[in-house]
């Protein structure tokens, strides 16, 4: 992928995701709070804490993206800022009270800002493939996303019937979708057009998973869930990784997949224990943003934090072993390959109607004819 394609993919991506994130802080966030006189939540009341969660990690992936995962000049480390400042600003709002549709225009025009000002300050950049050093970031970039998506389109309300919930977890599934197909069409190898299936493939991989993971009773998205996940990240593997010899390794993607489907679950389950019970992240969000605190006979789970944690780990596995060999057949040697000499280095001097090879080690002479007029 081209530099400016990423750019371009990365910035309608991130800045789509921002404007998410104002609508559901200044619209739906309002809307899921219980009202007086109740004074307790009960378990996902806030359910679309954890989509605007999810539209902050899209914003963070795409500049990633618009980066092309550049380390050296700190730019990652710029993208990661920006994410952690606007989740603290995230929480502020929360806690004043924003609400309603112009505010929600506001805090997009400007959230949008953000992602123009970042991409215009890599303007003068020239254009150019991706790094090796940019490479890795991308993929465990697009593993996260892959590994967000089931997670988003799973998320429940209380009662699950709310008109906005479906529509708003396929919206932020689409945006979680397009950010991992971008970040690992930007981190494969060149060229990128013999991968065009596998970008059809996995593109239409994830859109009939969010579709299905909605179109499933509450309680039996779990396992669904799982396969998902492991059908999107060896997907990843299968568009971000190289091919030796021009073709895929069926059995490396499916060793990624496998590892996916193991993974995933006791890294979702091990981080919602630790945060829930053991580190209450969900009940100190909720206090900090001045909501009702939920029930304790219920658990306030950030399922948000759990996917982010499950997908850095996944990610940085991936990213990780992208270019060992594992389960790759050795390369043939070529016929036509000219023979290595290792003993004596040669230098060859063409004259005309006549070729001399000159062995340092000695003062032997081969040419067409049986001995040289003297030496070249």
């Amino acid at each position: 992928m081209r530099r400016g394609w990423a750019s371009v993919t990365g910035t309608v991506v991130s800045a789509s995701a921002a404007a998410f994130w104002a609508y559901a802080l200044a619209v739906l966030q309002p809307s899921t709070e219980p009202a007086p006189p109740v004074e307790w939540a009960e378990n996902n009341t806030y359910w679309s804490r954890d989509l605007r969660f999810v539209a902050l990690i899209v914003v963070v992936l795409g500049l990633v993206l618009i980066a092309r995962g550049d380390r050296v000049r700190s730019r990652l480390a710029i993208a990661i800022a920006i994410g952690a400042g606007w989740l603290v600003a995230d929480v502020a709002l929360d806690r004043v009270g924003v609400a309603g549709l112009p505010t929600a225009v506001l805090l997009g025009l400007v959230g949008g800002g953000v992602v123009l000002a970042f991409a215009w300050a890599l303007r003068r950049d020239e254009p150019g493939g991706v790094g090796d050093d940019g490479r890795r970031p991308l993929i465990a970039a697009a593993a996260i996303g892959a590994t967000l998506l089931p997670v988003t389109a799973g998320i429940e309300s209380p009662t699950d019937t709310e008109a906005t919930l479906t529509p708003s977890t396929l919206v932020v599934a689409a945006l979680l979708l397009a950010v991992a197909v971008g970040c690992a069409a930007a981190a494969a190898p060149p060229p990128l057009a013999r991968r065009r299936w596998a970008l059809v493939v996995l593109v239409c991989l994830g859109g009939a998973a969010a579709v299905a993971l909605r179109l499933i009773q509450p309680g039996e998205r779990s396992l669904v869930g799982v396969l998902v996940c492991g059908l999107l990240v060896a997907g990843v593997a299968l568009m971000s990784w190289d091919w030796p010899g021009g073709r895929p390794s069926p059995a490396r993607h499916a060793l990624v997949g496998l590892g996916a489907l193991v993974g995933y679950p006791v890294l979702t389950v091990f981080t919602l224990v630790l945060t829930a019970f053991v580190l209450p992240v969900g009940r100190a969000m909720t206090a900090l943003a001045g909501n009702p605190p939920v029930n304790a006979a219920d658990t306030d789970a950030l399922y948000s934090l759990c996917g982010l944690v499950t997908g850095v780990v996944l990610g940085a596995v991936l990213a990780r072993i992208a270019d060992e060999p594992f389960l790759t057949p050795p390369a043939k040697p070529s016929r036509s390959s000219p023979p290595t000499y290792t003993r004596h280095r040669a230098e060859t001097v063409v004259r005309p109607r006549q070729h001399f090879t000159q062995v340092q080690a000695g003062h032997r002479w081969d040419s067409e004819r049986d001995l040289p007029d003297g030496p070249a």
